[in-house]
């Protein structure tokens, strides 16, 4: 079980960390840019540059709270942006006008929103080892 718990750790801090430096990087370039027709339509919220700039604040602070839960500090900082994550890409993918272009796009989308599931449960999985 320990061997589970910590692939499952491992899998969320690596997850959430590539995921959190790829949009940081995406934002960077947004911004550097200076195109105020940023979109991600899965984000439906936000476009253009208050886009980049919602997306240059999160995002760091999914990196911080990957770091901090790897050294053992706060945790439940990690758990709510595994959340928050799910939540946004749920949302963003199911619930909004988000457009599929063909079955193989929707599959995609479908492996996506799985991985991303998973590594929530990794993050909400150290919630449970704190009080172990």
């Amino acid at each position: 079980m320990r061997a589970l718990r910590f692939l499952l750790h491992t899998y969320a801090y690596l997850f959430h960390l590539i995921l959190a430096i790829f949009l940081f990087g995406v934002a960077l370039v947004g911004w550097l840019s200076g195109t105020g027709t940023f979109d991600l339509e899965m984000i439906p919220w936000a476009s253009g540059t208050r886009l980049i700039y919602f997306l240059l604040a999160v995002t760091p602070i999914g990196i911080l709270s990957v770091f901090l839960a790897y050294s053992g500090r706060l945790r439940t900082l990690f758990a709510v942006w595994t959340v928050f994550v799910l939540v946004t890409a749920v949302w963003g993918f199911f619930l909004s006008s988000y457009s599929y272009y063909g079955l193989e796009d929707f599959q995609t989308v479908l492996w996506f929103v799985a991985a991303i599931l998973v590594a929530a449960l990794g993050g909400l999985s150290q919630l449970k080892s704190l009080k172990s």
